[in-house]
C-alpha cells in the first residue's frame, strides 16, 4: 500500500526515521521522485495509520536534521575550520632536526599523507 503526497522539499533520512518511529513495522520505506513522496506501508495498516503517515509527510520540516546529519555537519565544519587554520601549505620538513630521526620520520609520513589527501581531493 502506498500513500502519495506532493512535496518538493524533503529530508529523506529524517522523514523515513520519523515515519518508522511513529508507525514501527507498518512502514516499509519511502520513495522520493519528481516532487512526490510515496510512503510504502504494510497492507494491514489501518486508515488511522495511513492518515498519520500522510500527516507526517505533510508536516515534515525538510530543514530539520537527523542526529547523524547534525554530527556530519559539525564534522564538516570542524574540518573546514582546520583547513583554514592550518592552510594548504606543505609541511616544512627542513624545520625538523636531524638529531631526532623518529620525529623526522613521523614528519615525512605526515607530509606524504598530506600529499595523498590532496591528491584524493583533486587539489
Amino acid at each position: 500500500m502506498e500513500i502519495e503526497v506532493i512535496r518538493d522539499d524533503v529530508n529523506s533520512a529524517l522523514l523515513d526515521a520519523d515515519l518508522r518511529a511513529a508507525l514501527k513495522e507498518k512502514v516499509y520505506g519511502i520513495s522520493v521522485t519528481n516532487g512526490r513522496v510515496r510512503v510504502h506501508l504494510d497492507p494491514a495498516a489501518s486508515k488511522a495509520e495511513q492518515a498519520q503517515a500522510e500527516a507526517l509527510v505533510k508536516n515534515h520540516k525538510a530543514t530539520d536534521k537527523t542526529p547523524a546529519q547534525v554530527a556530519e555537519q559539525a564534522q564538516a565544519q570542524k574540518l573546514d575550520q582546520m583547513r583554514k587554520d592550518y592552510g594548504s601549505g606543505d609541511l616544512a620538513l627542513a624545520s625538523f632536526d636531524a638529531q631526532t630521526p623518529v620525529l623526522k620520520q613521523l614528519a615525512q609520513k605526515i607530509a606524504w599523507l598530506e600529499a595523498e589527501v590532496r591528491a584524493l581531493r583533486g587539489r
